[in-house]
């Protein structure tokens, strides 16, 4: 048997763990690490044997804060009190036992005081002032946050001087449409101060004038002043009331005899009307008949009037003349004579060549009457009538008397002609042979007289020339007795 000896020495490999924590980075064995982790290191110890270390690593970092901050006058950060706007520093270690820091970036506002001094007059109170309202004087303080939202105190000094009284006004002022106006009056101790308006600061000096063109209501206001404060304002009311506008002045022409109602020319609502001629009050306006200038005063609720003038014409009474009553020839044209009008109207018309005119021809063949119809320019109207008797002719018919004692008989000595158109001459002789009458207008005749004396009674000679409608000549001589 033999003995074998081994003497064995077993090496056993290293295997040791680290935890580290560190601020920032760490070095272990030769390398700086800067972050945590897990980390080996492999090597051959003392014995030669293959070897790892394991190290178990925590980097912690310092901290660093930035605060924003706004405050009223001052801000008290970490202990220290800052009273001015500015970035600050705050260095510290924190829990890890770090160097930390933290930012302030610091705003300060500041609160105000202020102090407003104001004089008023007692016209402007109640004073307002922040929201609050004042009635006296004195100095009032209040608390209000200002546009940084910090706490301000204001402070008021205020004085009131008394204002004078408003002045003293007569209104309301009425006038008419187109009235002439005058400068408004106020009565004050005072300089007076006269507005268009309640509120207006621009006031004048200078009375104001209405204006009556235009109706309706209008204010004027007024106040006075003492040098210092300026009173309150009275109003005056300006009434300009409506003219009534009856129209035009006329001319109305009527009838002789008629009448005519003034009230009917101007009518209007509510207007009272009172007319005059040469300025002597008409009384029956309905009925009126003489001519003249009228006028007419129409007054309206308010006393406002306007006046308007009627030239009243009385036309000339007409007249109508048909002409003297005749003989004429049977179915032997004559010629009628009108006349007094512009216009004309014969009945009945079927023996006249034309009915409308002034002298128409007729035609007729027994006794008849033909009525004349005449009227003026505006219409008045008169008729007349004249009567025409059928004889033998052309001749001239003469009385053999006459009685020229004007009792409106047989009063006129004259022949009646027939058939005849002109007349040469109609003479009468009394019996010494002096001409004691001649004519040679149809129609006309002697009145027993000769120059302005009447003739005795006894027999006179005619002796009558005349052309008839054939253009022949017929004379005839005779004897006729005047009568007395």
């Amino acid at each position: 048997d033999s003995v074998v000896t081994l003497n064995l020495t077993i090496n056993t490999s290293t295997h040791t763990a680290t935890t580290q924590s560190s601020c920032g980075s760490y070095s272990w064995h030769g390398t700086t690490y800067t972050i945590s982790g897990n980390y080996l290191y492999n090597y051959t110890n003392t014995n030669g044997c293959a070897s790892t270390d394991t190290l178990h690593l925590t980097i912690s970092t310092g901290t660093h804060h930035t605060a924003i901050q706004t405050s009223c006058d001052s801000l008290n950060w970490n202990g220290m009190v800052y009273y001015n706007s500015g970035t600050y520093l705050f260095n510290y270690f924190d829990a890890n036992g770090c160097a930390s820091t933290d930012t302030l970036i610091l705003t300060i506002n500041h609160s105000t005081r202020s102090i407003t001094n104001i004089t008023i007059c007692s016209a402007q109170l109640p004073y307002n002032w922040n929201g609050n309202t004042y009635l006296s004087t004195g100095n009032y303080l209040i608390t209000l946050t200002n546009s940084y939202g910090c706490d301000s105190m204001a402070m008021l000094h205020l004085v009131i001087n008394p204002s004078p009284e408003p002045p003293t006004v007569n209104t309301p002022v009425n006038y008419c449409q187109y009235d002439q106006t005058e400068e408004l009056s106020a009565s004050g101790l005072y300089n007076l101060i006269w507005y268009s308006s309640p509120t207006d600061n621009t006031g004048s000096s200078n009375q104001p004038i209405p204006n009556a063109n235009i109706p309706g209501t209008y204010l004027y206001y007024v106040s006075q002043s003492n040098g210092t404060c300026v009173s309150p304002r009275s109003v005056i009311t300006v009434h300009i009331n409506p003219k009534p506008s009856i129209g035009n002045d006329k001319e109305y022409k009527i009838c002789f005899g008629a009448t005519i109602n003034l009230q009917l020319l101007y009518l209007g609502n509510n207007l009272n009307t009172t007319w005059t001629l040469n300025n002597i009050p008409v009384i029956n306006t309905t009925n009126v008949s003489n001519a003249g200038n009228y006028q007419v005063i129409a007054e309206n609720t308010y006393g406002c009037y306007d006046t308007a003038n009627v030239r009243l014409i009385v036309q000339p009474k007409v007249i109508a003349n048909a002409g003297n009553d005749e003989n004429v020839m049977s179915n032997v044209p004559f010629q009628l004579h009108g006349s007094g009008g512009v216009q004309y109207l014969w009945t009945p018309s079927n023996y006249l060549n034309n009915p409308s005119i002034q002298n128409p021809t007729a035609i007729i063949t027994n006794t008849m009457n033909f009525i004349l119809t005449v009227k003026d320019d505006i219409g008045c109207a008169d008729s007349d009538t004249v009567k025409f008797r059928i004889l033998d002719g052309p001749t001239f018919y003469v009385p053999n008397a006459f009685t020229p004692d004007g009792d409106g008989l047989n009063d006129i000595f004259r022949p009646v002609y027939v058939g005849i158109q002109k007349l040469n001459y109609f003479r009468v002789y009394d019996r010494y042979g002096l001409i004691v009458y001649e004519t040679n207008i149809i129609g006309n005749g002697w009145n027993g007289f000769f120059r302005s004396k009447p003739q005795i009674m006894g027999n006179y000679v005619y002796v009558v020339s005349a052309v008839d409608k054939n253009n022949n000549t017929i004379v005839k001589k005779g004897n006729v007795v005047l009568i007395r």
